[in-house]
């Protein structure tokens, strides 16, 4: 990788920041709402470490014992809350993005052992995060450019993973996820809109592995973007249709993996986010004066 590919996105760190980190209070708001943050869990009993080194020292540190409990969890809660908010304030404090790095770990530790469920989704928060706290610019467009390809990598090596096991060749494979995953829905909710559509797809198999193919497609798509940056707004566009559809067909939300976009977005358009927050700023500082008496 050549000094020249590497964007500069340093000058925008702060836009970034906090764009990144408002997505982040809005995914805290909806796990309140899911009712699944620290102090929602209500002393839980059940628990899955698998083979993870780091859920097992965990474990064994007896943190979880003193996260889970009502007083300290209310607390824990509220200081995640505070971690989020207050980067959106002052974007720039490095001391306060490592904060809110241990405390949203510490909660991803939390939310897979007890849910009994390894969340993956949920690690996209943690890696871009861990990028806002490299300090030097210089780094932080490094560490930048290597998240793109990360990016890159996730998506084109589900395609890969889709042609190796065989699901790319297999033609009812769209027809098989929706009956699957949506066999219940369908059974208790006859008369639903969704039901119906559901019905419709499951009636034109051509239409709905069509759809499937279409997925995989997009998916294909970020292999060419380890070789051109020219369209990583289609890419952009291709993580959103991925994911809705995947929600609304596979009743799979990965909403938290959506934010990686992110770092898809070229130099060029968060100048002209830039300029047209100024113009903003202009317009507003003209409509209200401020008052010198």
């Amino acid at each position: 990788m050549s000094t020249a590919e590497i964007r500069n996105v340093a000058p925008y760190r702060a836009y970034i920041i906090r764009i990144s980190f408002i997505f982040f209070l809005v995914i805290l708001i909806w796990k309140y709402y899911s009712h699944v943050l620290p102090h929602q869990l209500n002393n839980p009993v059940l628990f899955s470490l698998g083979l993870d080194p780091l859920y097992i020292l965990y474990y064994l540190s007896s943190i979880s014992e003193v996260l889970t409990r009502e007083n300290y969890s209310h607390v824990f809660s509220t200081l995640l809350f505070l971690s989020t908010i207050y980067p959106i304030i002052n974007p720039n404090n490095h001391r306060f993005l490592i904060i809110y790095a241990i405390l949203y770990l510490t909660y991803f530790i939390v939310f897979n052992t007890f849910l009994t469920f390894h969340a993956h989704y949920m690690s996209c928060i943690l890696l871009l995060n861990l990028c806002f706290t490299i300090k030097e610019n210089i780094n932080f467009n490094l560490i930048w450019e290597l998240m793109r390809y990360f990016i890159c990598w996730v998506y084109s090596s589900a395609f890969i993973w889709k042609i190796i096991n065989g699901s790319f060749f297999q033609s009812s494979f769209g027809l098989e996820i929706i009956k699957t995953s949506q066999a219940s829905f369908i059974y208790s909710n006859p008369n639903n809109f969704w039901s119906s559509l559901y019905f419709f797809f499951l009636s034109n198999p051509v239409l709905t592995n069509l759809g499937t193919v279409f997925i995989f497609l997009l998916e294909a798509l970020f292999l060419i973007g380890f070789f051109t940056k020219k369209i990583d707004g289609l890419l952009i566009l291709s993580i959103f249709i991925i994911h809705l559809i995947i929600y609304l067909f596979v009743d799979t939300l990965f909403v938290e993996q959506c934010i990686l976009s992110i770092a898809l977005i070229s130099t060029r358009t968060w100048q002209k986010i830039v300029k047209k927050q100024n113009r903003f700023l202009k317009i507003s500082s003209r409509k209200n004066p401020p008052n010198i008496n």
